[in-house]
């Protein structure tokens, strides 16, 4: 990946629908000062300290984690504004938020499955209290298929100050939504599940409606 060779380049954004490993060339990784903005439709943990590496004044960070997270070993200092869409579980966000101490703006998207709604908002509060002293705006959508009784809104509202648009939607199939920007569930959702009945006929239906 060769972005020596846009001097230029203030924002920069790979979409594809499907995974494509960045190839990084040794001989090519000229470290790039201009991208502010990037935008990544799909990678991966290690893809990233890469790009830390070389991008060590981006501002702005939007990607979706493929299901393989690692760790980062990169510090980043200068990004400021995150958002990270989880296609796995989105309990993993500590490996990635701990390498971006100076984030003011974070967003959250996927679904929370390894823990119960309010364990996760409590580890995240926790984390947010003691290493993102300088987040000034939280926003995420993250969903559950799991019922949780203890997840009332007040509780989750009252573990942080950031925590207080967070709004609980209910869907079809114990399924609930916690977003902070959402006033009813899109249609067409991309949090979708596919189920076969028999061997011919497939039933598509979206987690929460």
């Amino acid at each position: 990946m060769a972005y020596g060779h846009f001097p230029l380049l203030n924002f920069c954004r790979f979409s594809s629908d499907i995974y494509f490993p960045i190839e990084f060339d040794p001989d090519e990784q000229i470290v790039n000062l201009t991208i502010r903005t990037l935008i990544l439709n799909a990678t991966t943990a290690k893809e990233l300290n890469s790009l830390f590496d070389i991008l060590p004044k981006l501002y702005n960070l939007e990607a979706t984690l493929e299901n393989e997270i690692g760790k980062l070993t990169t510090i980043h200092t200068s990004l400021e504004h995150l958002c990270l869409t989880f296609r796995n579980s989105a309990e993993h966000f500590e490996n990635i938020l701990l390498r971006t101490p100076h984030l003011k703006q974070l967003r959250l998207n996927g679904k929370i499955e390894d823990s119960s709604v309010l364990i996760f908002f409590e580890k995240l509060a926790r984390f947010i209290h003691v290493n993102m002293l300088q987040l000034e705006i939280f926003n995420c959508e993250l969903f559950s298929d799991a019922w949780d009784p203890r997840a009332e809104i007040l509780a989750i509202h009252q573990l942080h100050p950031l925590f207080k648009s967070v709004v609980r939607h209910r869907g079809d199939f114990m399924s609930d939504c916690y977003a902070t920007d959402l006033t009813e569930y899109p249609i067409g959702s991309k949090y979708s599940c596919e189920f076969k009945k028999g061997f011919d006929e497939k039933i598509n239906f979206i987690l929460f409606l």
